[in-house]
């Protein structure tokens, strides 16, 4: 097994990384409050506006919107599901107010109809709606297994009527013992018969399937500590019974040089019998929010493609992620590349953040939404080639 020394220095309150021979490096860029000359500066295609649909929510992690148009964020460090409603639609929430307050670490959330799920690390809550309301949350699941590492579990409904819980693993790269981590699970809409669906997935927060081909898609984060540039985030068709490769391979089959070998294999044998990735993007980018586009207010160019919410860097220099992207796909639902959709939330040449972007969700107005956990903001985006890119 190899091993680095890793050299931090601090500048002037700004966290400087001095990259070791074997290229990692600890970068945090600094936090900024937000502001609007901040936000005048992000960056999207031509065409598109920007602008705050709400705001000063706190920890604003995963997103879901209603047939009604009610938006739902939730907030796992407050404990907290917030309803958003534009009632004039005017692309800005009026309403906001606190659906559901003492959720220990809620995270993930999907609306089924007249079903909520919500997901903390070990348990699944189920709501009914109640007339313009929704029932207080039973627990359907209470054994997943525990964080605290990578504890931020997300779910949602397939097209099979199964319901789809992500684990994360309990490390950054190791053995593990509880198969139900590192994995995407499955059970029934009423959380019996929980089985394995696919492993060897080190943190899939960010899920979704294809509106056309109905296909499961997932974007998988990396190990740390491997250096600037390996391994690269990775966009995987998950497929039942398959391994894609943590904590041994990654990619197109490579090998984690850190790595011991798994017991009873090499890791050249053990990454043959592993899913190769489809598409892989900039190591550490950290890819949390996933969402495919079904709807017509975007041009033609982007229905049924895919954004992802790149959360951001703490491990790599130059910083990766803090932005949106979205994965092109082609009219067979085949990936071809990604490509840049919002960015500009690091300023002072990459020094500092306003915002890590987490959820991502499609209004029914078409418009994308997607959240920020550090200002707590919710961003609108919609396409109006005859405005300002910002408003």
């Amino acid at each position: 097994m190899k091993y680095c020394l890793m050299i931090i220095i601090m500048v002037t309150g700004v966290a400087c990384a001095q990259v070791d021979p074997c290229g990692m490096a600890e970068f945090r860029p600094q936090r900024r409050p937000w502001s609007q000359q901040y936000m005048a500066q992000l960056k999207m295609p031509a065409g598109f506006v920007i602008n705050v649909f709400a705001g000063q929510l706190g920890n604003a992690r995963m997103l879901a919107v209603d047939s009604d148009s009610a938006v739902y964020v939730t907030c796992p460090s407050q404990n907290r599901v917030t309803v958003m409603l534009d009632k004039d639609r005017d692309g800005s929430a009026e309403s906001i107010h606190t659906l559901f307050s003492d959720l220990p670490d809620v995270h993930g959330i999907t609306i089924d109809g007249n079903t909520m799920y919500l997901a903390a690390p070990q348990k699944v809550w189920l709501s009914r709606r109640q007339g313009t309301s929704w029932s207080k949350p039973t627990i359907i699941i209470n054994d997943l297994p525990p964080g605290p590492w990578h504890q931020n579990r997300t779910l949602a409904v397939g097209p099979d009527r199964k319901l789809y819980i992500s684990v994360g693993s309990s490390c950054n790269a190791c053995k593990e013992i509880n198969p139900e981590y590192a994995a995407i699970l499955v059970c029934e809409l009423d959380g019996t018969g929980r089985k394995l669906y696919a492993s060897g997935l080190r943190n899939t927060i960010g899920f979704d399937f294809h509106p056309v081909t109905r296909q499961m898609w997932g974007m998988d984060h990396g190990s740390d500590w491997r250096g600037n540039s390996i391994p690269p985030e990775e966009l995987n068709l998950l497929l039942p019974g398959k391994n894609y490769g943590w904590p041994y391979a990654y990619a197109n089959q490579q090998i984690d040089p850190f790595m011991e070998d798994p017991p009873g294999k090499t890791k050249e044998a053990y990454a043959l019998d592993t899913q190769p990735a489809v598409l892989t993007y900039t190591a550490h980018s950290a890819p949390i929010g996933m969402c495919f586009y079904d709807a017509n207010q975007f041009p033609p160019y982007y229905k049924n493609c895919a954004f992802v919410a790149f959360h951001g860097s703490w491990n790599r220099y130059p910083p990766s992620g803090y932005k949106i992207a979205m994965i092109k796909f082609d009219e067979q639902g085949r990936p071809i590349r990604f490509e840049d959709f919002v960015t500009g939330f690091l300023i002072e040449d990459a020094n500092a953040y306003f915002g890590r972007p987490t959820g991502v969700a499609v209004n029914t107005d078409g418009s994308l939404l997607f959240a920020d956990d550090v200002n707590g903001y919710i961003y609108r985006v919609k396409y109006n080639p005859n405005l300002s890119s910002n408003l």
